[in-house]
């Protein structure tokens, strides 16, 4: 968003982009019902400070009570012509809590710092944010100007104190901070209102129903058969770890897969065929035949000694679509010779802790930085990556990021990540590309766990197998017939 409107700003007066975005945030007011009401505006020296110059400027023209909070001198030519053109209206402003006087504000909009804010909160813009969280409690309403102030707009982390939300009104495209935890709880409802920014070239977005629903209409055809539906091999269980492969293999057959062969080693093959029938058994030797196979499944209970095996099936089917996870990610950390041969068509599915050992760094910082987490996975390994966890980040060799806006913890179960493995080990097969197969698999697991989101406790992975074949017809029999406008979007964080 900076690169578009430092290029926008090239050939578009600065201020007029400022006076446009506080007569979206206004007409927003509108629509939410919160006209009518006591406003208190706190504003920043910055441009966004610039833009609440700008709607106190427009909610005075329509007759609402507005205070404004400012201590400070504007630091742009756009914010000190916003606050010239508020200070022609004659209107007091105050620059602490302990001078405001009346009733509290029914309303209070957050125009401290905007997307460019990084840091802890000085002492000043605090004693706001308790005031604000005092007024709240007692029914008021804070409305954010892009993103509340004390959350990161890269990554949205919180340093100290933040404002809460109730709604966060923001420009042109929502920002990572307001999809990533702990900045996510603070926003609220989030509403992106378009104001013609060119976004080209941007390559992280939302990973939407709708693309998704196109990615998977082509799959939808009445005269398939199993042969034509895929053959997939995985690969893995060990002493005690019987249990995620055979998620994985049957994630894969409740995707739509035609066959799947699970490899186990000796002792697994009663467990298999006890839970799931319909999955072939074959005896895990330290170099499997895998013949006519589409796709591979790699990793899931493999155990981290394995890593002879795993040279072995990327030497002799590196040309085969390979979903690697679990113990295959721990033996990629400790054999770092095998990233570079790993499968052309390959999927990475770590979960924080896999991918801190994969980068060599903390977990911690894996999660301070999700976006460039992922970004780093897919540059380290040339490959599609599935950063796991509450907001799931795709990454891609080719740059292109996207998130998907699940985050729901009944997915935070045993097997979870197994079942997912096999979800895109099956689309794998069907013949999509390896960001398409992360793409609808991470959507679709996540679609479970939205729909089961209003449980804490007792979905199993054997529940998202029961619920995942209806989440991917709904997706497919919902193609939808034209564009959706882009001019207002809600996101509920």
């Amino acid at each position: 968003m900076r690169d578009a409107e430092e290029r926008l700003f090239r050939s578009v007066d600065p201020y007029a982009v400022m006076e446009c975005a506080g007569r979206v945030f206004v007409d927003t007011l509108s629509e939410l019902g919160l006209l009518g009401k006591r406003f208190l505006v706190l504003c920043g020296e910055g441009n966004n400070g610039g833009d609440g110059f700008v709607i106190a400027r427009l909610l005075h023209h329509l007759g609402q009570d507005v205070v404004v909070s400012f201590d400070g001198t504007p630091s742009s030519d756009s914010a000190h012509k916003a606050w010239l053109s508020f200070q022609e209206l004659g209107t007091k402003t105050i620059s602490a809590p302990s001078e405001f006087i009346g009733s509290s504000p029914e309303v209070i909009i957050d125009a401290l710092y905007g997307i460019g804010f990084h840091g802890v909160l000085p002492e000043s813009a605090v004693r706001w944010v308790r005031f604000s969280d005092e007024c709240r409690s007692g029914g008021s309403k804070l409305v954010a100007v892009d993103i509340p102030s004390g959350v990161h707009a890269d990554t949205g982390q919180v340093d100290g104190a933040a404002f809460t939300a109730d709604y966060t009104i923001t420009f042109q495209s929502l920002k990572p901070g307001q999809l990533f935890f702990p900045g996510t709880s603070r926003c609220g409802e989030v509403i992106v209102r378009d104001l013609g920014i060119p976004l080209d070239t941007i390559k992280r977005t939302l990973l939407e129903r709708r693309a998704v629903e196109r990615i998977l209409k082509p799959l939808s055809s009445r005269d398939s058969h199993k042969g034509s539906r895929g053959a997939i091999a995985v690969i893995g269980g060990s002493d005690g770890m019987f249990g995620a492969p055979i998620l994985a293999g049957y994630g894969a057959l409740r995707c739509g897969a035609g066959t799947v062969t699970v490899f186990l080693p000796e002792g697994g093959a009663h467990a298999a065929l006890s839970a799931h029938p319909e999955l072939m058994v074959r005896l895990l030797t330290d170099s499997p035949e895998l013949p006519g196979v589409q796709a591979l499944i790699v990793g899931p209970g493999m155990g981290k000694l394995r890593g002879e095996l795993l040279k072995d099936l990327f030497e002799r089917y590196g040309d085969t679509p390979t979903v690697i996870d679990a113990d295959a990610l721990n033996i990629l950390s400790e054999e770092r010779s095998l990233l570079s041969r790993l499968p052309k068509e390959s999927v990475l599915t770590p979960h924080p802790g896999e991918a801190a050992r994969l980068i060599g760094v903390t977990t911690s910082e894996i999660q301070q930085d999700r976006l460039r987490a992922a970004e780093k996975l897919a540059e380290l390994t040339g490959r599609t990556v599935v950063l796991k966890g509450a907001r799931t980040v795709i990454g891609s060799p080719t740059g292109e990021m996207c998130v998907c806006a699940a985050a729901s913890e009944v997915l935070g179960t045993a097997g979870s990540g197994d079942v997912l493995a096999g979800v895109i080990g099956a689309l794998l097969a069907r013949g999509l590309t390896p960001l398409q197969s992360a793409q609808v698999g991470v959507f679709s697991h996540g679609e479970v766990g939205m729909i089961r989101g209003g449980d804490i406790a007792g979905l199993t992975a054997s529940d998202l197998l029961a619920e995942i074949p209806a989440v991917l017809n709904l997706l497919v029999a919902a193609f939808p017939s034209g564009e959706i406008s882009r001019t207002t979007h809600r996101f509920t964080c």
